[in-house]
């Protein structure tokens, strides 16, 4: 990856020349939410308009272990919640289900996502990352045994 883009002192000067290119009229940016909180309505501002943001766990221990320590999992809601109140055009979660990790949590977060009306995507591990990803097929199946109705993202309003 290009690495986190809210530890670029100019990251508001490069969305906001983004922005200003003729024909641009979305601007998306992935990010581990860490610093989203008192950076939401400054990014909006700058012009981007769509956020993704990895959420692996609702769990803090584990979220601490999953993050490597690096991170909150408090700090990371309030970080959606500003995210929610500044009123990006959209919002999704990103997670990575790693085998014996966090793979018992894709209900509660697609409910968390659901409540916040999000959508949560279940992504592929980056190379670097740690653990084995659980297969998208045996993780529709455990999706659906906790009483979930998936739809593909292209039919999510």
């Amino acid at each position: 990856t290009g690495g986190e883009p809210l530890l670029r002192r100019d990251v508001l000067e490069i969305a906001r020349g983004i922005k200003s290119v003729p024909g641009i009229a979305e601007l998306a940016m992935t990010t581990n939410g860490h610093l989203l909180e008192s950076m939401a309505e400054a990014l909006l501002d700058a012009g981007v308009t769509r956020l993704n943001i990895s959420l692996d766990s609702l769990d803090p221990a584990r979220f601490r272990r999953l993050t490597g320590g690096a991170g909150s999992l408090d700090r990371l809601l309030a970080s959606i919640d500003a995210c929610l109140a500044a009123r990006f055009d959209d919002l999704k979660l990103n997670t990575v289900v790693l085998r014996g990790e966090n793979e018992g949590e894709a209900a509660s977060l697609i409910r968390y996502a659901w409540s916040k009306g999000m959508v949560v995507r279940f992504i592929e591990c980056m190379p670097f990352a740690r653990g084995t990803p659980v297969p998208t097929l045996e993780l529709v199946e455990r999706i659906r045994r906790d009483g979930i109705a998936l739809r593909p993202e292209s039919e999510v309003s």
